[in-house]
């Protein structure tokens, strides 16, 4: 799969240095108390999948390492045992996006803290990329309360929402204000790399070009449709078989 068609204004060599900014589940906990962090999100699952799912988790293993080593084939492991913790492994990661969903949701019944959307305001003025191995979408959520404006230099104002600033993600729809063309994937605003990717993006199996495509969700912060003809899958660092986005 190539980003590129995906990424538009990321091609673009950037004048002057940019400052670059790296995200983990901490940022998504400073946000919000409802947020899970790995481990965490990991017992959470084991209670949840208690009588599906053999949970052989170590005191000392991370819920990130066990589940990297389950769904890797085992040479010393006859080939059904393989294929049952790969079975397990998966089951675990279809029910990530449904746990994080519930705990997104329940964030989002408050306002986006004071020092996030100034942040994100620093952000905005310095162009800077940054990189995010979080889910959620609680990041995009704030920009849509912030609503930056760019093409001031051009006189060709245009407010910048979430979907315009994470990549790699497909188009964001143009945005719907009165007066307001939306603003496209470019560099005239700060950019979020989502390396995971997100609980808002979908893989639809009906695109045989690539044998996947990317579609984005209806609403960033309102309940996104969940029909049965885009389904959400999320990636696993070094996993061999998952997709690279979702």
């Amino acid at each position: 799969m190539q980003y590129d068609r995906y990424i538009g204004g990321m091609n673009d060599v950037p004048s002057q240095p940019r400052p670059v900014y790296v995200l983990g589940a901490g940022f998504s906990k400073a946000i919000s108390s409802e947020m899970p962090l790995t481990n965490h999100l990991g017992l959470e699952l084991k209670k949840r999948l208690a009588s599906e799912v053999n949970f052989d988790l170590r005191d000392d293993q991370s819920f990130e390492d066990w589940l990297t080593l389950q769904i890797t084939p085992l040479p010393f492991l006859e080939g059904f045992v393989n294929s049952r913790r790969s079975a397990d492994a998966t089951r675990v990661i279809a029910e990530i996006a449904t746990v994080l969903d519930e705990h997104v949701e329940q964030a989002s019944l408050l306002e986006s803290p004071l020092w996030l959307r100034q942040l994100i305001a620093l952000w905005d003025a310095e162009k800077a990329v940054v990189l995010t191995f979080n889910y959620d979408t609680l990041l995009e959520r704030a920009v849509n309360g912030n609503t930056p404006v760019v093409g001031a230099g051009s006189n060709n104002l245009r407010l910048v929402l979430g979907d315009h600033v994470v990549f790699p993600a497909p188009p964001a729809a143009q945005a719907e204000f009165l007066g307001d063309g939306g603003a496209p994937h470019s560099a005239e605003s700060f950019q979020v790399l989502k390396l995971h990717g997100s609980l808002a993006w979908y893989w639809a199996s009906t695109d045989r070009r690539h044998g996947f495509s990317m579609q984005p969700s209806s609403a960033i912060g309102a309940r996104r449709d969940r029909s049965s003809s885009s389904r959400r899958w999320p990636t696993v660092p070094n996993s061999p078989s998952a997709p690279a986005i979702r």
